[in-house]
């Protein structure tokens, strides 16, 4: 069931603003500059990256919601003060993570059939788990369109994740939409090439390879402020 459209209870002159912003003492005065608003996310970075220390076991449960699903985050680690063997760490840690979620469950095709072992062999292998590393350090990217970042790069449409459990069916091998203009921090390549191993602010997880465009640091950040921008390719 959906909520109704006017809340019980309510008068018509309160579902306007002007209602409100009159009960306001001060209504135009600035609640937060700028740098109050810096310091209060920065305040909230450095906590969220102490999650044990968070009151009434709340960090427990946050740490249990992001094992439970493969690509979340709370904070995105800083990955670039990392040196080469521990970025290849890292990177192998969210790999095993992926495919520890691929071979735990029966997932299921677009019909709900579960997957071969043979079929779960080829989605591991389009991981390049032992590339991990070839790579000399991390690219950096940004998404040229509204973009799918996957847990698993599946690179035909009949491969997701379904179960046929009489409740709403979705694709689970998808994490999120990683918006247009979006910068990425590039991680690995798929095998086909087909994906990329990116890290953003949705968390970690395969983009499609046509989806980036690749570009250096400073020319990305030149480009996410602007509020319409043309992206060329070819």
């Amino acid at each position: 069931r959906r909520a109704p459209d006017v809340l019980p209870g309510t008068l018509p002159e309160m579902r306007t603003p002007d209602f409100w912003i009159d009960r306001a003492d001060k209504p135009d005065e600035v609640i937060l500059s700028p740098a109050g608003i810096q310091n209060m996310n920065e305040a909230y970075q450095n906590r969220m990256n102490d999650l044990p220390a968070l009151e009434n076991e709340l960090g427990t449960s946050i740490e249990r919601q992001l094992r439970s699903w493969t690509g979340l985050v709370a904070i995105p680690p800083d990955l670039t003060a990392l040196s080469a063997g521990e970025l290849t760490a890292a990177v192998q840690e969210m790999v095993q993570a992926q495919i520890r979620y691929l071979t735990r469950s029966d997932h299921g095709n677009t019909l709900a059939i579960a997957y071969s072992e043979g079929e779960k062999k080829n989605m591991e292998e389009e991981l390049a788990f032992d590339r991990i590393g070839e790579s000399e350090g991390i690219r950096y990217g940004i998404t040229v369109q509204d973009s799918r970042i996957r847990i698993i790069p599946t690179q035909r449409p009949e491969y997701v994740a379904m179960a046929d459990n009489s409740r709403s069916r979705w694709d689970m091998f998808n994490h999120d939409i990683v918006p247009i203009s979006s910068p990425l921090q590039i991680l690995h390549n798929s095998a086909s090439g087909s994906h990329l191993l990116v890290l953003c602010d949705r968390g970690y997880g395969w983009v499609r390879s046509e989806n980036i465009a690749l570009e250096g640091q400073e020319r990305i950040a030149e480009c996410i402020p602007d509020e319409d921008f043309i992206v060329c390719t070819g």
